[in-house]
């Protein structure tokens, strides 16, 4: 089996924490420990909905969510985190209302391609404070 991707997280040390916790219970590594929970959640899902599956539109949504988590992260500026860490939480309401999300929105593009220009430039300030402005556009539009 060839595992091509590549994926990175940061915990909190209570999140580590279980994670160990976990590891040791089952006797796995971290990896494997993700790897068992995402299959035990994908057999859930399929139980509780068989067959369902992401539209392409719902997977281009996902993709784009998980691009933006990733540049802001990346950029490491501390007030662009706590816009994140507000943008998550309105995000994971806003879905749970709404459901899977259909299409992706267009201040989801807006924030993508300003967070793109901030990374390709990450000393100029105007592409920080445009990225900062996306990503509070994006929370207004995650009220709605």
């Amino acid at each position: 089996m060839s595992r091509e991707k590549l994926f990175n997280i940061r915990f909190s040390d209570e999140e580590w924490g279980r994670v160990e916790k976990l590891c040791t219970f089952h006797g796995i590594n971290a990896a494997s420990l993700l790897r068992m929970l995402l299959k035990k959640e994908e057999r859930d899902l399929d139980a509780r909905t068989p067959g369902w599956a992401p539209t392409p539109a719902q997977s281009r949504a996902a993709q784009t969510w998980l691009a933006i988590e990733s540049l802001a992260v990346e950029l490491t500026d501390p007030d662009l985190q706590t816009e994140l860490a507000k943008v998550k939480n309105l995000r994971f309401y806003f879905h749970g209302r709404r459901g899977v999300p259909a299409a992706t929105l267009p201040q989801e593009k807006v924030a993508l391609a300003a967070l793109q220009a901030a990374a390709g430039d990450r000393r100029s300030k105007a592409a920080r404070d445009r990225a900062f402005s996306a990503l509070e556009q994006l929370t207004d539009a995650y009220m709605q």
